[in-house]
């Protein structure tokens, strides 16, 4: 459901639709691979014979030789969305260490897919493996093969790596490449900055006898490519569980816990972990992973709504880009501090930064960081209801689309464009766009993007009071969802169906599909969308004059909302607990409740929700009928609307000219 915040005029409606955070991570892996004894027959006795088969690519001669892509065997990967593991020989230089190189990556190879078959019960759809009878020298190198048989995770490394050791050690590797559709929020109305880079390690030399830690880690990476960031996390917590604090490299592992955890919007783990990383990054003198992580958490205190802690990490990672002359980073670090005075309705700024940052992707020819900006400028624009201004920018991204054909980037922009249309009251316009841009995600196959396009067609149909039509888009919709597995946008589904039936005057639909909601979000641990439904669940009981049921559902949204500093949310539940109060005549405690909602607006530069708690404050005045007061508080809040440029303003200002008429008639 739409949560709401009411007197007896409504000013705000918030919706249940996704955000995306701009978030640049540094994407770095840490694979922890036990030590293998210096007998060979111990190392095979570990592992138990292949149940399915790896793909092994043999090179001519009876030792290995170094890889190279010209004489490998092009694209041996079968599966369109499969993880794609790519495990070399260990390179060592006497003849032992040849041996025991290629011990090492066939037995990783077998215990990996024995493993994925019988524990796991993932198939080669899911994951694929393809083991090289040859060995890589450099993350150049590895990245050449990678791009060559089109992998995602390329293993490697050297053996007998630590002469002086008693034990036989060897030093694993890993180059790590990803491709995702750029910079791009799929089907969403707002644009992500941006794609994983790719990523070189060293990794600690490791002397453990069981290559857990490196299974681990490769189905902790397969989760994470999968956007199953709950799993990932177990898995990469499993991967670290061996490695001391004091031991080469594990800043990395702390650094990809914290954006595994970030995704999770469990930001107060994310955020001790980052703080560990960025401070062994700056003590090795690593300006670009120290730029990242401070950049990351930059974004953690935006999620937390902290807006200027969140502008002072922004500002001294772009210090930082600066220094290096990283120019994209820079235009990026750009954005992500424009989004920051978005949030904080600060449209001036925003457009200040966006505009900066697009002069930087111009001047380096960079067409993707472009139409990525023109879209975003368009979406403040949106924002601040110039929605003549919002058109003119997107279709500049479009364009910009077009040229390079981009066709799933098209796709996401018509839809922003849909959305303009439908803030404009211009259905037919914004129905007739999200048809055209489900065209095209259809003819890609972006089963996604395609899902949200219905669900927004839904969402207009749903304004419009088409009620059947609404439940039938949102139910093709969910179909997808179900079908690609995409259990998050399940649960926003249920939740948009429910508020279909809300509307509706169907309550106990309504609440039957709030908690289906409900328990998907809790079982994927999405806390947000629980903290949202428990919200929604509560306004049904408020409608329905059960006070009561409402504000203990209330009491259980702010209780999340706290626990993971949605400072916003927490402001709107306030603002909702008041409105019970106020409807029960209850003034006292309304005027309390708005009072510690307002203090958080005002705290996290919330400028619009400021302007509507103050229009519900002056509600409760004029109901109480104490009128002077109710004046001062409509005034205060027609300011700020005025400022922002917000539709609401129009309501305030009608309301301020009726409670003066009646004035003078007294």
């Amino acid at each position: 459901m739409t949560e709401k915040t009411k007197t007896d005029r409504t000013l705000d409606w918030i919706k249940d639709h996704k955000i995306l955070s701009i978030v640049i991570t540094i994407g770095i892996i840490v694979i922890a691979i036990g030590t293998f004894t210096n007998s060979l027959q111990t190392i095979l006795n570990l592992f138990f014979p292949s149940k399915t088969p790896i793909v092994n690519i043999e090179l001519p001669g009876s030792e290995p030789k170094k890889c190279e892509f010209n004489i490998l065997p092009q694209k041996p990967f079968k599966y369109k969305n499969s993880t794609k593991i790519l495990i070399a020989v260990f390179e060592g230089g006497r003849k032992e260490a040849k041996e025991l190189g290629t011990d090492i990556s066939m037995s990783i190879a077998d215990r990996l897919d024995e493993y994925c078959k019988d524990s796991l019960k993932l198939s080669s759809e899911d994951i694929e493996v393809v083991r090289l009878n040859c060995f890589v020298q450099s993350h150049s190198d590895a990245r050449e093969i990678l791009d060559s048989l089109g992998g995602d995770v390329f293993i490697w490394g050297n053996n007998f790596c630590s002469p002086s050791s008693e034990k036989a050690k060897f030093c694993p590797k890993a180059t790590l490449t990803r491709t995702i559709s750029p910079l791009e929020a799929r089907g969403k109305r707002i644009e992500v900055k941006e794609q994983l880079t790719i990523t070189d390690l060293d990794l600690p030399s490791l002397t453990a006898e069981r290559p857990y830690q490196l299974l681990n880690f490769i189905f902790g990476l397969h989760f994470y490519l999968r956007d199953k960031f709950k799993e990932a996390a177990v898995y990469f917590e499993k991967a670290g569980d061996e490695i001391y604090s004091n031991e080469k490299g594990i800043e990395n592992v702390y650094h990809y816990l914290a954006y595994t955890y970030q995704f999770l919007s469990k930001n107060d783990k994310a955020l001790n972990y980052y703080e560990k990383s960025l401070r062994i990054f700056q003590g090795l003198g690593n300006r670009k992973a120290e730029g990242l992580a401070l950049n990351n958490i930059g974004m953690i205190y935006y999620a937390w709504s902290k807006y200027d802690q969140a502008i002072e990490y922004l500002q001294k990672s772009m210090k930082i880009f600066q220094d290096i002359d990283d120019r994209k980073k820079e235009g990026v670090i750009l954005n992500n501090i424009g989004l920051v005075y978005y949030a904080w309705s600060k449209y001036d700024q925003t457009i200040e930064y966006y505009k900066k940052s697009l002069k930087i992707f111009e001047n380096i020819r960079d067409r993707q960081g472009e139409r990525v900006i023109l879209n975003n400028i368009g979406l403040v624009y949106y924002a601040w209801s110039k929605y003549d201004q919002a058109i003119e920018y997107y279709k500049k991204s479009l364009k910009i689309k077009e040229e390079i054909g981009d066709r799933q980037g098209e796709g996401v922009t018509i839809n922003n464009i849909a959305a303009v249309y439908y803030a404009w009251g211009k259905y037919n316009e914004a129905i007739e766009s999200h048809k055209r841009c489900l065209k095209i995600f259809e003819e890609i196959g972006d089963r996604e993007s395609e899902g949200v396009t219905l669900n927004n067609i839904g969402e207009i149909y749903r304004a419009c009071g088409k009620h059947d039509q609404a439940i039938e888009y949102f139910q093709k919709s969910m179909k997808i969802f179900q079908d690609i597995g995409d259990r998050k946008d399940e649960g926003v589904n249920l939740n948009n169906i429910a508020n279909v039936y809300y509307a509706w005057g169907k309550y106990e639909q309504a609440i039957e599909y709030y908690k289906l909601s409900l328990k998907i979000r809790e079982e994927i641990g999405d806390r947000k969308g629980e903290g949202v439904t428990l919200n929604n669940i509560g306004e049904i009981y408020r409608v329905r004059g059960k006070y009561d049921q409402a504000i203990e559902y209330y009491q259980k949204s702010f209780k999340i909302t706290q626990e993971i500093g949605d400072r916003k949310q927490e402001g709107v539940t306030l603002n909702n607990i008041a409105g019970i109060y106020y409807a029960r005549g209850k003034y006292d405690q309304a005027i309390e409740y708005y009072q510690r909602s307002l203090k958080i607006t005002e705290e996290i530069g919330d400028r619009k929700q400021e302007g509507v708690t103050l229009n519900n404050i002056g509600g409760v005045y004029y109901a109480w009928g104490k009128y002077d007061q109710t004046i001062g508080y409509w005034k205060k809040s027609l300011k700020i609307l005025e400022e922002i440029g917000a539709v609401e303003a129009n309501t305030v200002r009608e309301n301020l000219k009726l409670i003066q008429e009646k004035m003078r008639k007294r």
